[in-house]
């Protein structure tokens, strides 16, 4: 875990709520620590635990906490709170955390589904603006139409359009996000891009050669109340131009 500072995480997030995250991936404190200790007597314990890890495990719980600290900051929570509508239980939760550090690593415990969501929004709000970001304006308060049957001719219809001619469909995947908070609605598509050959390290650590179907990745944010729409389009103005 060296590649990463997690023991920032572990001074910022106060014991009780390491408790629940432990507890829930099945962390044990070494022995002669207990949660029943005060709690600045835990700091150096909840370290312990993390680096005595097995590597699997430690790889595995890097990889999330690493996650967590990418939403331990204001936008980060908003993010959060894009996710559900006032009055959810996790906003009130929120109010009893000490920091954003907290409340991410809550999120991530016990409602890992809106925290994968609040990923989502948060790397879309960080492209706005830039260079593959275009805005479109429209007649505001349009009915906006996003169930499965309406999204599923979009699917199809943008695989036909990125699929060459002559060659075989192009596979096509898009993800309807609402966003409470701001009133948008959020589509992650990804289409399937040209195979690429990628040369990686195998379970014998040796090179080989492996074809990968990439996807191209884009996000469309729509809110209906003005009229805005935000296109986020890897891949130039011909592929903006099909979506």
């Amino acid at each position: 875990m060296a590649a990463f500072n997690y023991r920032d995480l572990v001074r910022l997030i106060p014991p009780r709520s390491w408790n629940i995250y432990f507890n829930a991936r099945a962390i044990p404190l070494l022995e002669g620590a207990s949660w029943e200790q005060a709690a600045e007597e835990l700091h150096q314990p909840i370290l312990s635990a993390l680096e005595a890890l097995t590597d699997d495990r430690q790889a595995s719980t890097y990889a999330e906490l690493r996650r967590v600290k990418t939403l331990a900051h204001l936008r980060g929570v908003q993010a959060l709170r894009n996710t559900v509508p006032l009055g959810d239980a996790m906003l009130d939760d929120f109010e009893h955390h000490v920091s954003d550090a907290e409340r991410a690593l809550w999120a991530m415990t016990n409602w890992p589904g809106r925290f994968a969501i609040a990923e989502a929004f948060l790397n879309a709000d960080a492209e706005v603006g830039k260079r593959i970001w275009r805005r479109i304006h429209l007649p505001p308060g349009q009915v906006l139409h996003c169930t499965a049957a309406d999204i599923d001719p979009l699917r199809q219809a943008l695989a036909e359009a990125f699929t060459p001619r002559k060659g075989r469909p192009r596979a096509c995947e898009i993800d309807v996000l609402t966003r409470h908070l701001d009133g948008g609605v959020q589509l992650d598509i990804r289409v399937e891009d040209n195979l690429q050959r990628n040369l990686e390290f195998g379970a014998d650590d040796r090179t080989t050669w492996r074809d990968i179907r990439p996807p191209l990745r884009m996000t469309v944010i729509i809110y209906p109340d003005s009229g805005v729409m935000d296109l986020l389009v890897f891949g130039g103005e011909k592929a903006r131009k099909k979506i």
